[in-house]
């Protein structure tokens, strides 16, 4: 038994050994600008790699426990992350190769003008991950908003690479198959904003925290100030969706909501 984990555990380091090589690969075709039919090929060989490596790691998850297992996860967690941008960017290139959408020619791309560097490197941008979790949705759309949708210097299939590198869970597959075009980066954002940031849906997860909130069992300072600091996180959030507690505008039947939801089995 401690051999066959053992020779799974070698494998599978091999497996992200090769998958690793595969994407330092794919980065140098796009940056020469490689034929369309090579990235694509590269792609193929990429997408191979994955999906052996992913069904080994499953195996030697189950080999593992305790800390040794977590570590494995998280290990291979930022392995599929760096595949995914990986793939991420040679979509953009296949894209560009074709003609759908040309990152930095001269044409416009939904009104935004088009730049390009002479490697056709995306500049770095440091954005929190979003998950898919509503309460969130706010606090990250306002970052990409400001940081990636409203520059004017990327075009759209930029800022669907930067939108799909920075979801996970949920929220990435919502939008992970739509394919990577200029078209459909708005609407990659539509989905997103109509299934994470509708405001009645904000403001019942806001009103479902308080009421799950659990009570302060230290009468601390301490303890005391750390509850009262997260109720009045929520009902500042309420207050700014236009749904102040103390000024009338939150209907009883609204804020009860929440509670009768959590007495129906869940969809």
């Amino acid at each position: 038994m401690a051999s066959a984990a053992k020779s799974r555990s070698k494998k599978l380091v091999a497996l992200k050994d090769r998958l690793n090589r595969l994407l330092a690969e794919q980065d140098e075709l796009r940056i020469r600008s490689a034929d369309v039919f090579e990235v694509e090929e590269q792609v193929s060989l990429m997408e191979e790699s994955f999906r052996a490596a992913d069904a080994l790691q499953t195996e030697v998850e189950l080999d593992l426990d305790g800390d040794e297992r977590q570590a494995a996860i998280d290990d291979w967690a930022l392995c599929h992350q760096n595949y995914r941008e990986g793939k991420a960017r040679a979509r953009a290139r296949m894209v560009e190769a074709r003609g759908e959408g040309p990152i930095g020619s001269g044409s416009v791309s939904a009104g935004m003008p088009a730049v390009r560097s002479s490697n056709w490197r995306l500049p770095e941008i440091t954005l929190p991950k979003f998950t898919g979790k509503v309460l969130e949705f706010p606090s990250f759309w306002a970052q990409f908003e400001a940081n990636v949708h409203k520059r004017r210097d990327l075009d759209n299939v930029s800022k669907f690479t930067y939108l799909l590198s920075n979801t996970e869970g949920t929220a990435r597959n919502a939008i992970e198959g739509i394919p990577l075009t200029p078209e459909n980066y708005s609407q990659a954002v539509d989905i997103l904003k109509k299934r994470f940031g509708r405001p009645r849906q904000v403001i019942r997860e806001h009103l479902a925290a308080l009421w799950r909130e659990p009570a302060c069992h230290e009468m601390t300072a301490q303890g005391i100030q750390a509850l009262v600091d997260e109720v009045t996180k929520h009902l500042r959030c309420l207050t700014a969706l236009d749904k102040d507690p103390f000024a009338g505008r939150l209907p009883v039947s609204e804020a009860l909501m929440p509670m009768l939801l959590d007495k129906f089995p869940p969809h």
